[in-house]
């Protein structure tokens, strides 16, 4: 199968697994949709260690969200990528921050957020006497579902309508759908997307800074930071990046594929492929870190051990 002009990281992802486990492999067993969940695992697991093996002063996936603090009401929800609390602000007209409410200790009496646990959100101790719009400051949480499809109607170079990918077609999976899109409000805020132009070729990425359903095009709509250089049209494509970027995200893969030696009790292989990713782990860590600084400007990370998890075998 030849891969798509765009070259999505799932199709990249799923070929390479396939190319490199292909003696341990049972296509019926290892189709695509599964090999795709492999590859949304392991993008947990090098987020997670990109989040604690960085500067802990660095903002990871920085996000704001607007919280309508009501009158009478206590309790908020987090947004849907919610992963660390940072700030509960009001902002003026001016951008300015004028208040701020703190975090408060849940077992004592002092006001505040009382922050519990991601399903049940936040309280705000006393209960509010007043009615205004909030800004919320958060980290997002690793993406647990990537995907790549094409778009619906109604864009505009701010806006991406999203198809579901129908990815029930294993033949036809690189050519513009693969995976699952979560139809969550926030979820993939502060994350990026790429876009394909499917009539000139042309692929920019942008951060997604607002994802809601939208009545009007009946459709889920990622809401982007900066424009596009044109108007994207019907059938282009959209793809979710990953937690690294090109050619490191063939960690990833290679994570991919130290499962598949695992099931098939390949310790040997298994071994191999698991060099390969914690290299590419490491070279995104050390990157990351030179990057933000965190040794200074004349001293670089490659002394950096990642976090790595223990091996199977």
């Amino acid at each position: 199968m030849a891969e798509a002009d765009w070259d999505p990281f799932l199709v990249r992802g799923v070929h390479l697994a396939r190319e490199f486990a292909s003696d341990a492999i049972d296509a019926k067993r290892w189709t695509a949709a599964r090999i795709v969940s492999l590859l949304n695992a392991a993008n947990v697991q090098v987020h997670g260690h990109l989040v604690r093996g960085i500067d802990p002063k660095s903002a990871v996936n920085f996000c704001e969200s607007t919280v309508s603090i009501a009158s009478g009401v206590a309790d908020y929800n987090y947004p849907g990528n919610f992963r660390k609390f940072r700030r509960l602000v009001y902002v003026n007209s001016n951008g300015d921050v004028e208040r701020e409410i703190l975090p408060a200790d849940p077992y004592g009496d002092t006001a505040g957020v009382v922050l519990m646990s991601h399903r049940r959100g936040f309280r705000l101790v006393p209960t509010p006497r007043f009615t205004q719009d909030w800004t919320l400051r958060y980290e997002a949480g690793a993406l647990p579902v990537l995907c790549f499809g094409r778009l619906d109607a109604g864009g505009t170079t701010t806006t991406l309508p999203l198809k579901t990918p129908d990815s029930t077609e294993v033949a036809t999976y690189d050519t513009g759908e693969l995976g699952t899109l979560v139809l969550r409000p926030d979820f993939y805020n502060g994350s990026y997307v790429r876009w394909f132009d499917a009539s000139t070729g042309i692929t920019e990425v942008r951060r997604v800074t607002d994802y809601a359903y939208s009545a009007v095009l009946t459709a889920w709509v990622l809401t982007l930071d900066s424009a596009l250089s044109d108007t994207p049209v019907e059938n282009d494509h959209y793809e979710f990046l990953p937690a690294l970027e090109e050619p490191m995200d063939q960690a990833l893969m290679w994570h991919a594929v130290m499962q598949m030696k695992a099931s098939a009790a390949d310790s040997e292989h298994y071994r191999a492929a698991e060099t390969q990713y914690q290299e590419g782990l490491r070279a995104a860590l050390n990157l990351a870190n030179d990057i933000l600084g965190r040794f200074g400007p004349s001293l670089g990370s490659e002394f950096l051990d990642p976090l790595m998890e223990e091996s199977y075998y």
